[in-house]
């Protein structure tokens, strides 16, 4: 702890960390309470939610999702890649967006399990009642101290992160497959 405050007065910034066990209890943090801009954290629950719905038959991981260069927006090396073709996979995007911090791909993928509020509906329903998302990207990552639009703590994400990985939210192949994307 001694050093990450060291770094904060370095830095003059505020750093969060939550660690978890698999069951979401704290082992060791640093601001776990305090609530930060989520940036690109939420694109791992974002992947995890796709999986859920590919998990139940709601949707198809080889389904085309087409799009325009309108969808090019910021940082996004897939979604600019598979333009010539007008569309990439569900599966595709979200890979995309979990590797790649795709913003493109990401916005695809709002799109499709329909928008922000869909994603913060989930958090919910997998017991996260801190996290919420306000807008897409470019725009949710633009956050001024005090709004709260676009945040979450650093015990909530940790707690969702363990309860994707190890909390059975999905199927042991789609954890097997997002996990593998993280590494």
């Amino acid at each position: 702890k001694t050093d990450l405050e060291k770094l904060e007065r370095e830095k003059a910034a505020q750093i969060g960390v939550a660690i978890v066990d698999p069951q979401g209890e704290i082992v060791a943090g640093h601001r776990m309470a305090q609530r930060f801009a989520m940036c690109s954290t939420f694109k791992f629950p974002l992947a995890a939610l796709v999986f859920e719905r590919i998990d139940s038959g709601t949707e198809r991981g080889d389904r085309k999702l087409s799009y325009g260069p309108d969808m090019i927006v910021g940082w996004s090396p897939a979604t600019e890649r598979f333009l010539a073709s007008g569309h990439m996979t569900v599966l595709e995007a979200a890979q995309a967006a979990v590797q790649l911090s795709d913003n493109g791909a990401t916005n695809l993928l709002l799109r499709e399990i329909g928008g922000p509020a869909a994603m913060t509906q989930y958090f919910r329903k997998i017991g996260d009642s801190v996290s919420r998302l306000d807008r897409k990207e470019p725009e949710m990552s633009d956050n001024t101290p005090g709004d709260l639009r676009d945040t979450t703590t650093p015990i909530a994400m940790a707690r969702t992160v363990a309860k994707v990985l190890y909390g059975g939210a999905l199927t042991s192949t789609s954890t097997h497959t997002i996990e593998r994307w993280l590494i």
